[in-house]
């Protein structure tokens, strides 16, 4: 892998907001080019705000569905007024930009090296076409029918049914895409597409992928020294991940270590958490005291987070762990929820990044080989889907970190059955209960529909994950993400955009909130959200820390 740290001025993507003409390109505009990315969803939110930056001012359309495939067409700026310079041929240029994260990090990996093609979304299609509902240029794109089949027998894992030889296999030709290999032969365009993945990005290093619990059984098997070859990988910048759990968990944990016996007084809460309070045993066995910090609104304060020890979050979503409740956690602490002594592993699936990082970080798979725990998993063949244990767990594998936030709302819901993705129901609803879970924490509490989010971060070894903590070096779980294109098949225009993205997310200035900016090019002293750390392209080993140094590479 080729880390890249770049010692560019933070002016650099200073100009933007200026007056072009502000034409919207809705389905029926041909792009002039197409760049297909895959890969880590925990990068959705900072790649829709980074590419945002390339468009001129009201001309951006978005399409969505599902929150794992989306497109972005604009008209990109020019190298006027955008000084990291775009290739010269995406000057003013219509841009369309698909963006699948179904299957999370290792989908713009392994497809990427071994030039295959896979499933993206389709605006162009001819039937069941996307809507602009609320006349706000972001558009609803309904996937019905599929150009790819499911090799893993999972919604949650695409992959086109033959290699991007166009020539071979049935395929359609539109203006906009060219000859497009599909599935279905007919007239009509289907709701998704079969493209090249030419630009992938990842939550960790290509090559951690190889480990077993990181390996989602590719067709062709798992990925070699010669698909790692394959790739330019860039560093781009460092994704900060949080464990979260449900609100009642979150309010019961917060009284034990801050509260007097009293749910819901603010008055006896300390500034700073100390380590897990055994508490009150006479008061915590009392299951009304339980229902008063059910029905107590959460303090959301963040001088009031509480912790847990890294060693404990892993217990409890570790395979074969006895444990059965928070409940366990604390043996002394009453159920968090009294109707059911249960609760949800809210996870991703195999081939995430954001899983893999997990893995790493909390489970020491495989970074501790036979001392390293494994994680719950409900679809050991890698897939997105639910399975209820009979007995005290419910673990969910989620395709993109959209659907982990479904996942943790829909179990102190009750609502497991009723998840938006088809993949991941449960057969039957089973009673409210408590979750945990893991995101980037680019993921953040609010409304994400059709929920009312009931889930918080919490600290680990009691350091909360923020930016200044992480860029601090005192909270660890935190992660290079990676962009990658394959030397063999990438022409100078997807070169050049991919370098431009690689530079213009690792600026301190432009780093995506709620990450930090790989720090050995910049000057500590310039900006609060530069890594003094990095794991130099190895995900197993600690962070290592750079001395604060204003020196350029």
């Amino acid at each position: 892998m080729n880390l890249r740290k770049y010692s560019l001025a933070a002016s650099l993507l200073a100009a933007v907001g200026f007056t072009h003409n502000t034409v919207a390109w809705d389905p029926s505009t041909t792009p002039d080019y197409i760049f297909n990315i895959s890969g880590a969803s925990a990068q959705q939110t900072p790649l829709e705000s980074l590419l945002n930056s390339f468009c001129q001012a009201g001309t951006l359309d978005t399409y969505e569905s599902n929150g794992n495939q989306t497109a972005y067409f604009c008209t990109f700026l020019d190298s006027q007024v955008q000084e990291v310079a775009l290739p010269t041929q995406l000057n003013e240029a219509k841009v369309l930009i698909n963006h699948r994260v179904e299957g999370g990090s290792v989908w713009g990996v392994i497809p990427v090296a071994r030039n295959r093609s896979i499933e993206f979304l389709n605006i162009f299609r001819t039937s069941n076409q996307c809507t602009d509902n609320n006349n706000d240029r972001t558009w609803d794109c309904p996937i019905a029918t599929r150009a790819a089949t499911a090799p893993f027998g999972s919604s949650g894992n695409f992959e086109c049914p033959l290699d991007v030889e166009f020539s071979a296999g049935p395929v359609y030709s539109t203006p906009a895409l060219g000859p497009v290999m599909n599935a279905h032969v007919g007239t009509s365009l289907v709701d998704t597409v079969c493209l090249q993945g030419k630009i992938g990005v990842s939550d960790v290093e290509p090559a951690l992928f190889a480990a077993g619990a990181n390996d989602p059984g590719f067709p062709g098997g798992s990925i070699t020294d010669a698909d790692i070859l394959a790739l330019e990988s860039s560093s781009q910048y460092g994704v900060i991940f949080g464990v979260a759990i449900t609100d009642n968990a979150y309010k019961f944990l917060q009284e034990l270590q801050f509260g007097d016996g009293t749910p819901g007084n603010p008055n006896v809460y300390t500034d700073e958490p100390a380590v897990l309070n055994p508490g009150t045993p006479g008061a915590s066995n009392n299951p009304a005291y339980a229902a008063a910090i059910q029905a107590a609104a959460i303090d959301l304060d963040p001088n009031k987070v509480p912790s847990l020890p890294k060693a404990a979050a892993a217990s409890m979503l570790a395979s074969g762990s006895s444990l059965g409740s928070f409940q366990d956690l604390e043996q002394s602490i009453a159920p968090v929820t009294p109707l059911f002594n249960a609760y949800t592993v809210c996870r991703r699936v195999v081939g995430s990044g954001t899983q893999a990082s997990a893995n790493a970080f909390l489970m020491g798979d495989p970074c501790l080989g036979s001392a390293g725990l494994t994680m719950w998993n409900a679809a050991p063949a890698g897939g997105a889907t639910s399975t209820f244990d009979g007995v005290s767990r419910v673990i969910v594998n989620n395709s993109g970190s959209s659907d982990v936030e479904d996942c943790l709302n829909g179990a102190i819901e009750g609502q497991l059955a009723n998840l938006p993705k088809d993949a991941v129901k449960l057969p039957f609803n089973l009673p409210a209960m408590d979750a945990i879970g893991f995101n980037a924490i680019s993921k953040t509490r609010g409304t994400n529909s059709p929920w009312n989010d009931q889930w918080n971060y919490i600290r680990i070894d009691g350091v909360a994950p923020t930016v200044p903590n992480a860029a601090a070096g005192l909270y660890p779980f935190v992660f290079e993400q990676t962009i990658q294109y394959n030397v063999n098949t990438a022409d100078t225009v997807d070169i050049g955009f991919t370098n431009v993205v690689a530079i213009a997310s690792g600026l301190p200035a432009t780093t995506p909130a709620n990450n930090v900016a790989l720090g050995s090019a910049f000057d500590y002293s310039t900006a609060d959200n530069i890594w003094r750390g990095g794991r130099d392209s190895n995900s197993c080993r600690p962070v290592q820390f750079e001395a604060d140094t204003s020196a350029e590479l």
